[in-house]
């Protein structure tokens, strides 16, 4: 089967905002989701939300998505907030990752079962790995070293690119 999309014609009705502004509102928004709200109450993932059965795609995003806001926050309590989830989403995917001596050591898993109702995608390729989602979350270990200093995730971030 082939699909091929219709193609752009070029025309675009007008934004509501600007972009800046819609990206803050959505930044805004994933911290106050519940299953983002879990990790400030817990420190680790909620196992009722089933993307997290993709940790270095979705974990790695949220860590990217939390650093940007950390630094462009309205508050302090959200610039605190985003912080410390960010870091609670890199300590977790650092503690999941493959262990020295794999073949993919210090990578955070693509897909993890880990979740309460794992997709069908997570089940089938459980042993499967990305390799651009976890540079991506190694690019989140390098935002977070930027903003904490904190040479574990400088630390974490180097392994992967020495793998």
């Amino acid at each position: 089967a082939f699909y091929r999309s219709p193609s752009f014609s070029g025309e675009a009705p007008a934004h509501g905002l600007p972009f800046r502004d819609a990206g803050r509102r959505g930044l805004r928004a994933i911290l106050e989701a519940p299953h983002v709200q879990h990790w400030l109450e817990t420190g680790k993932p909620d196992p009722a939300y089933p993307r997290y059965c993709y940790p270095a795609k979705v974990m790695g995003g949220l860590l990217r998505g939390m650093i940007a806001l950390s630094q462009d926050a309205d508050t302090d309590e959200q610039k605190q907030q985003a912080g410390k989830i960010a870091a609670s989403v890199a300590d977790y995917l650092i503690s999941i990752s493959f262990k020295p001596g794999t073949p993919f050591e210090f990578f955070p898993p693509t897909y993890s079962l880990a979740v309460n109702h794992p997709t069908s995608a997570a089940s089938d390729s459980i042993d499967t790995v990305m390799v651009a989602a976890a540079c991506d979350a190694a690019f989140g270990y390098l935002d977070l070293f930027d903003l904490t200093k904190n040479q574990h995730y400088l630390d974490a971030a180097r392994k992967i690119a020495s793998t």
